[in-house]
């Protein structure tokens, strides 16, 4: 999966375009309306971003709740969507990850 992240949201799209137009792999987030959180995995641990329930207002319609992991760059990641405005459950995950 790719991950683009943008001033304040981001794209998770399947990196193989055939895939993603079969299967509808590409999701598009406003990062203010989701949460991040680490979640162990059998090989490595993951990021899971889910969608943000706020007082007062709706979840986005298409929320789709995904995981995100590469070996090695998992606090890369966590940072990035960080910053996009994601607000995160638990600690980050370990600068190893």
């Amino acid at each position: 999966m790719n991950l683009i992240v943008y001033a304040d949201g981001f794209e998770v799209t399947n990196s193989f375009p055939p895939a993603r137009f079969l299967f509808g792999q590409q999701y598009a987030y406003r990062a203010a309306d989701t949460t991040i959180e680490v979640v162990p995995g059998l090989l490595h641990n993951w990021i899971e971003i889910g969608a943000r329930h706020q007082p007062g207002r709706q979840p986005p319609a298409r929320a789709a709740r995904i995981r995100l992991g590469r070996k090695h760059r998992l606090r890369q990641i966590w940072d990035a969507l960080l910053r996009a405005g994601s607000v995160p459950i638990g600690p980050p995950p370990a600068e190893s990850d």
